[in-house]
């Protein structure tokens, strides 16, 4: 048979492959409770791989390495976890006194807007803030079983951290050492590393600084609210409006509308502070992927993978870019277009756009 003749016509290959990937998809979904762990483990062991290199070339051995790195991780998850749990435990039983006060707020601005002819007992019935409140259990509910699935993880996180203790002596077999997918695997691992860690200290600062801000207010449990934002920062765009709601509704109940007025301004100039100024510099050209792509991947991984999926969306994305579609010729149009404009191209659609004017 001619192979011309044997060749697919493109209607059929795009068929194909989206038959594979419906299928892909929907096998991912359906194994979403026992893949997630996996996924988890592998992004931890790119990060505390050096970390585990190191201590070995500090002449520990390869054991005492790895348990005292497995140490750190589970101590500060239960921390963490313990520190929520309190905090919510005591939030939950005071929520009924913010709900009350919440509503008390809301009679007075509807009162005071009365007085000056200005008719918003609608308004207020739609965005009750008594009723918003409820919302911040089922949103810290979320964060703690998120967190909890971290620590079933650590099994899984101490057999990779272990196999990538002879990993150098793997890859330097010469079948591996030339190998394409290993290279960009390798790749993949470096920029995923620098992207969490980054991302770590950039949420930091965006948590400090509304903890800050809160205690300033007084607002109750400001460092539980910090700590949310930290952890909301890995979520794309929607995490910040996240931890938003909880510190302005209980400011709103505490102080009243001006205060939650201030707590939302403070919260979008830390962040915009950050995001705007801080983070292009110490994140530079690392994320090649366009916003629509970053929010796009949000709600795909968050349907495919559950609430974990949010956590892991950019990294999915960069994985699907990189050692998917990057690794055809067929492909790699797809890699391209997920990325950032290039610096060179945005200046020559300025010139273009120039001489037209012209």
């Amino acid at each position: 048979m001619n192979s011309k003749n044997a060749e697919l016509s493109p209607i059929l290959r795009l068929l194909l492959g989206g038959g594979g990937l419906v299928l892909l998809i929907a096998g991912m979904r359906a194994s979403a409770d026992v893949l997630n762990p996996f996924l988890l483990a592998l992004i931890f062991a790119f990060v505390f791989g050096p970390t585990l290199g190191w201590m070995k070339q500090k002449g520990l051995p390869g054991p005492a390495a790895l348990l005292l790195t497995l140490f750190l991780i589970l101590g500060g998850g239960i921390l963490l976890l313990l520190f929520l749990g309190t905090a919510v435990d005591s939030l939950v039983e005071t929520l009924p006194t913010y709900q009350t006060s919440a509503q008390e707020q809301t009679d007075s601005l509807q009162s005071t807007l009365s007085d000056i002819g200005i008719n918003s007992q609608s308004i207020l019935q739609t965005f009750n803030p008594s009723k918003l409140l409820g919302v911040i259990g089922k949103i810290l509910a979320e964060v703690i079983s998120v967190g909890a699935a971290t620590i079933f993880m650590l099994f899984i996180l101490a057999f990779m951290l272990y196999e990538t203790t002879g990993m150098s002596r793997r890859l330097s077999q010469p079948r591996l050492m030339n190998n394409p997918f290993i290279k960009r695997f390798t790749s993949f691992g470096a920029d995923i590393r620098r992207y969490v860690m980054v991302l770590t200290w950039i949420n930091l600062l965006v948590g400090l600084g509304d903890t800050v801000l809160l205690v300033i207010l007084g607002v109750d449990y400001a460092v539980l609210w910090g700590l949310l934002a930290w952890f909301m920062g890995y979520i794309p765009s929607v995490g910040f409006w996240l931890a938003l709601i909880p510190p302005v509704m209980l400011a709103y109940a505490e102080s009243g509308p001006v205060t939650a007025l201030i707590v939302f301004l403070g919260y979008v100039v830390i962040n915009g502070s950050v995001q705007n100024i801080i983070q292009p510099k110490l994140m530079g050209d690392q994320l090649n992927l366009s916003p629509l792509v970053v929010i796009a991947s949000l709600f795909i991984w968050t349907w495919v993978l559950g609430p974990l999926g949010a956590l892991i969306a950019v990294p999915m994305t960069l994985a699907v870019q990189q050692l998917v579609l990057g690794s055809s010729e067929g492909s790699m149009w797809l890699a391209d277009l997920m990325g950032a404009v290039p610096p060179a191209q945005e200046s020559e659609d300025s010139a273009e756009v120039t001489a037209e004017s012209e």
